[in-house]
């Protein structure tokens, strides 16, 4: 689908793809959403086995699950065979209305976000 930016100033589309447990990101998936019908106590996300260099992904937290309540107890996040996952601190859990961006370079998955 494609977003407007605020003040009609461009727009940006994206991708998507829903995860409601474990799973691995699609190649040409940009906006990955993890969206639940209750939380999970566990579960891994595994990111693209052919991204392209410069792809972004954002992953986004809830939605069924109200703003602001836990998603994921247990989150880990995963690059796949071959790639690098780089990035100063790891995402423990998550909660609903939290996002988390990517960017691969090489064979790096960089976090470009907090």
């Amino acid at each position: 689908y494609t977003a407007i930016a605020n003040g009609g100033g461009g727009s940006t589309t994206f991708t998507p793809q829903t995860l409601t447990a474990t799973g691995t990101v699609s190649n040409t998936t940009t906006l990955l959403v993890f969206n639940p019908s209750s939380i999970v106590a566990s579960a891994t996300i595994t990111l693209p086995a052919s991204p392209t260099s410069g792809q972004t992904i954002r992953l986004v937290f809830g939605g069924t699950i109200t703003s602001g309540n836990q998603v994921i107890t247990t989150l880990s996040l995963a690059a796949n065979t071959g790639q690098t996952l780089v990035q100063s601190t790891t995402p423990v859990d998550a909660t609903s209305g939290d996002t988390i961006s990517y960017q691969f370079y090489n064979t790096f998955w960089y976090r470009i976000n907090n």
